[in-house]
């Protein structure tokens, strides 16, 4: 039985299915939906001024991936919230999304986690993005990849 289900979005058109779909099967069964959003962490680790080195944007970063997650988690929070579905959304920093997605789901309780794999990408000629082949070779949560 399903009560959890995670579910990764990036903002794009094609997380976009991936959500729908997580809400429909949290609808169906009764499930509550968990939305995550990986941030990449600060891309420097600075050493001196940054005034001086020219970067004065980079400690303001981490503010603006948190507005970032915030804005890309709101759209699932109201659409579940409009399907009747449980939701709870949370944002992690990590340099590996595929692993945070892992380690979330299974930090959560998750019974299923529900993704796109974005077919521009590939790994090694197959069709399988980055992210989706590290979540599927790393998950012990079945993983339910939309198109």
């Amino acid at each position: 039985m399903i009560q959890k289900i995670l579910v990764s979005s990036d903002g794009s058109a094609l997380a976009d299915r991936a959500v729908n779909k997580a809400i429909e099967l949290a609808k169906a069964t009764g499930a509550s939906i968990i939305g995550l959003m990986v941030m990449a962490p600060c891309p420097f680790t600075l050493y001196g001024d940054p005034m001086l080195l020219g970067v004065e944007g980079l400690p303001h970063y981490d503010d603006e991936e948190q507005q970032l997650s915030r804005q890309i988690l709101e759209p699932i929070k109201q659409a579940a919230q409009a399907a009747g579905v449980r939701y709870a959304g949370c944002s992690v920093s990590s340099r590996s999304p595929g692993d945070a997605i892992v380690s979330t789901a299974e930090h959560e309780g998750c019974d299923l986690i529900c993704m796109v794999m974005h077919p521009h990408l590939s790994l090694l000629g197959t069709n399988l993005d980055r992210i989706t082949a590290r979540v599927l070779a790393r998950s012990r949560v079945p993983v339910l990849l939309c198109h």
